[in-house]
């Protein structure tokens, strides 16, 4: 039996989170308890290159934030792990990662294609969701993304799984529901 493939574009322009990061360009001067400006243009552009890549792999839920000293910090669940990639001013980019039970990650001064690389590793790792009673598998290709439907049952779902939660890999849905 084939397995059913579904690909995916991003409408960056009816995107929520990247209007958002737009707007940073027309922060006003001092908009940060009296510090910050508007944040440049190249970071603005980096940041919603970013946007792009994750939303282009499936990555749909993010937020973004401005910081007063011109960087743009955009935070999302990745392999069901909570991700933080910083564009800063320099041209450069920190990424963070909350790795629970292991010690978080955090790599700064990250050249673009090293950032790059980091990220689709991150992409890279196996995640599953439910979406009613069919059973999401998510799995980057050369090709794009590629999704594996299958049935379920409703006593596969883990117990206490909720629409926010809908990204989370298998193993942290089990502790999710083990906490309730």
């Amino acid at each position: 039996m084939q397995t059913p493939t579904v690909r995916a574009s991003w409408p960056a322009r009816t995107d929520p989170t990247a209007s958002k990061i737009r707007s940073f360009a027309d922060l006003p001067k001092g908009w940060h308890l009296g510090d910050g400006g508007p944040i440049a243009k190249r970071v603005v552009d980096a940041a919603l290159k970013w946007r792009g890549l994750l939303a282009e792999q499936g990555v749909y839920e993010a937020d973004v934030s401005p910081s007063e000293h011109g960087s743009i910090l955009l935070a999302a669940f990745i392999s069901g792990k909570y991700t933080e990639i910083i564009s800063e001013p320099n041209g450069k980019f920190t990424i963070t990662r909350d790795q629970r039970p292991e010690r978080p990650l955090y790599r700064s001064r990250l050249s673009e294609a090293e950032a790059r690389n980091l990220i689709h590793q991150m992409l890279g790792e196996p995640c599953n969701t439910f979406v009613g009673f069919i059973r999401l598998s998510f799995s980057p290709n050369s090709d794009g993304l590629e999704v594996t439907l299958s049935k379920t049952t409703q006593a596969a779902i883990p117990r206490g799984s909720h629409w926010w939660n809908a990204t989370a890999s298998d193993k942290d849905k089990r502790r999710h529901a083990l906490m309730r």
